[in-house]
């Protein structure tokens, strides 16, 4: 069993991953789908256990080619780690001290923000962009390249309700791969 003693400096993990982003979203007389590479996610993770974290995350989602951003959020969520051991662990017996990780683990989210979707382009230079309040579901995998890194593939999607003038009500679908440095 593993002692409840843990590293305080293993208790965050920064988080950056690569992918695809697609949007659908719709309102009165506008209807709005895209699918857009690349889109960044960048997470700051906070431990409180080895298996339950909490999380404040970005996204950005830029397509290259028309130098537009479709797609933005901010917000927060938690994650719940199963399969292992989200974080680094020390076991403490007597004189002598362990320090581990699990070399892979699953994980299960939930996330809470605001987010920007591009709606509909009219010229180049002028187009519309509408703000939701979204909550969304994150899963995913981990695997442990060494003490401090993982290689992480997750998938996730979320519903948005619209809060501004363009009212719309949508949902994103995500799909990434990256990386998890832990400290």
């Amino acid at each position: 069993m593993i002692s409840p003693f843990v590293a305080e400096a293993a208790g965050k993990q920064f988080h950056i991953r690569g992918g695809m982003l697609k949007g659908s979203y719709a309102a009165t007389k506008i209807d709005a789908n895209f699918s857009v590479i690349p889109s960044i996610d960048f997470e700051m993770e906070f431990f409180q256990s080895a298996k339950i974290s909490t999380l404040v995350k970005a996204n950005l989602t830029l397509d290259i080619s028309k130098a537009k951003v479709f797609y933005s959020s901010i917000g927060a969520g938690q994650r719940y780690y199963f399969g292992g051991q989200g974080m680094l662990f020390d076991r403490i017996e007597g004189d002598y001290s362990f320090e581990g990780f699990s070399s892979s683990r699953y994980f299960l989210g939930w996330e809470l923000g605001v987010a920007q979707a591009l709606i509909q382009e009219y010229t180049a230079t002028f187009s519309v962009v509408a703000s939701v309040i979204e909550l969304g579901i994150l899963g995913g995998y981990s695997h442990q390249l060494s003490k401090n890194l993982a290689l992480v593939v997750a998938a996730g999607g979320g519903y948005g309700m619209g809060f501004t003038t363009v009212s719309v009500s949508g949902l994103q679908m995500r799909g990434n791969l990256g990386l998890s440095f832990y400290f």
